[in-house]
């Protein structure tokens, strides 16, 4: 091809993307995330999703394929489970939104049914016996707590499994995320457990963004321990795998 006639399929080539990309960052448009594939052979590609993505330019001669591996598993649903003293609250991730499908309130445990939690004026050798009793109180008051989570953590795990979530976040004190932990212990759920305590006050976004992280991480290891097995299957004789850009 001419210099000439080069330079003006370049031009009308760049006026192209920039056109393209120009539509990309329209604020009318859907979604809060957006791909744009430019082929070498073939028309554009584009899609909108609901979930977010990173900024990013990439030139490369074979398909950028990892940010569109991660978008796909970030947008099957995801349990999001906080408990606390006050109660159980379960929300769904599911492309980008995060709706909440189960609350429930412990303010309607009252200290009468575990027990009485002490005098409120003690007199100095009373202290011991006082101390003992709110340790007691205590403990009984968590043991209601519990059973009142393991109640309700059939109803999580009959929801997770009726709408498919990949995997349950949890988070909250250890010996009331227990009972949820082993209702869900032997399912097809991935269940990552967080060691944050939920704050007063929390909406479902707080907490999805409390848990993103940890949920984040657990996606990176489980998407290098895929890697590794679809590796060792490539190196076997007569594996069902491949690696090698020519391969692929």
């Amino acid at each position: 091809m001419p210099d000439g006639d080069m330079v003006e399929a370049c031009r009308r080539r760049r006026e192209e993307i920039t056109e393209l990309v120009g539509s990309l960052l329209d604020g009318h448009e859907t979604g809060r995330g957006r791909v744009l594939v430019l082929p070498l052979t073939g028309s554009p590609r584009r899609l909108n999703v609901w979930e977010g993505l990173p900024d990013g330019v990439v030139l490369a001669v074979d398909a950028h394929v990892t940010p569109l591996l991660a978008l796909r598993e970030q947008g099957r649903p995801t349990g999001l489970v906080a408990v606390s003293p006050t109660g159980l609250v379960a929300a769904e991730r599911s492309m980008g939104v995060v709706r909440t499908v189960l609350s429930v309130n412990f303010a309607d445990v009252s200290p009468e049914e575990v027990g009485p939690q002490g005098t409120e004026h003690s007199v100095p050798h009373q202290e011991t016996e006082r101390h003992l009793q709110s340790r007691t109180f205590g403990r009984r008051l968590t043991k209601q707590y519990a059973a009142a989570i393991a109640t309700h953590s059939a109803t999580v795990a009959e929801f997770a499994a009726s709408s498919g979530w990949r995997a349950v976040a949890i988070c909250g004190e250890p010996a009331l995320t227990a009972p949820l932990q082993s209702r869900l212990a032997g399912t097809a759920h991935e269940v990552i457990t967080s060691k944050i305590t939920p704050g007063d006050g929390w909406s479902i976004h707080d907490l999805e963004q409390a848990l993103r992280p940890e949920i984040e991480h657990a996606a990176r290891v489980r998407r290098a321990a895929i890697a590794a097995r679809a590796l060792d299957a490539a190196r076997a004789r007569h594996g069902t795998a491949a690696f090698g850009i020519d391969d692929v």
